[in-house]
């Protein structure tokens, strides 16, 4: 593990640990998916098959006045202003280009709860015109939200042909990431 994703770790009380078969893959970069937005990834790793990535991306929210948000909507001339702990749906709606209908999965918030420590949590799809290290064009992205904390996208690449593996890896890796 790199020390940025350790500091990382440690700055949002995270407790983490490495699943099993995978290793460390890259840090810090940045890869497009659907269009010329770039999304930046802390850390990624990859199965000893080459077949499954594991990428994760972590935002920090920072809660807001009421006076700010109107300042930052007046100051960008916007009809309204998310607030940051809507934050995480802004975000799932951007990387799915608005295709959000129907596509979105939201865990029990009891099993969010208790598996993670997060408020809301819940998993979509994600198919990728520009191809991350020329194999991985899908993706499973689990989502986490912690109020007034974090958000964190856990985005699993696979090649086609693996939705099967991949599911069973995500249930296999569902304890590895958990706020405290």
């Amino acid at each position: 593990m790199d020390w940025a994703f350790k500091l990382n770790l440690k700055y949002y009380n995270i407790k983490y640990s490495a699943p099993e078969g995978f290793s460390h893959l890259d840090s810090m970069t940045s890869s497009y998916c659907l269009s010329n937005r770039s999304e930046l990834f802390q850390y990624s790793l990859i199965n000893k098959e080459e077949d499954i990535a594991i990428r994760f991306l972590m935002i920090q929210i920072l809660p807001q006045t009421a006076e700010q948000l109107e300042r930052t909507r007046r100051l960008f001339n916007l009809k309204y202003v998310t607030l940051p702990n809507d934050n995480y749906l802004r975000t799932i709606y951007l990387q799915l280009e608005g295709d959000t209908a129907n596509r979105i999965v939201y865990y029990p918030k009891s099993y969010a709860k208790k598996t993670f420590n997060v408020n809301v949590a819940g998993e979509y799809d994600r198919e990728c015109k520009l191809i991350y290290k020329d194999k991985f064009y899908k993706s499973k992205v689990v989502f986490l939200h912690r109020e007034n904390k974090l958000d964190c996208f856990i985005h699993y690449f696979y090649e086609e042909g693996k939705e099967e593996k991949v599911r069973e890896i995500i249930a296999k890796t569902r304890r590895m990431f958990r706020l405290r």
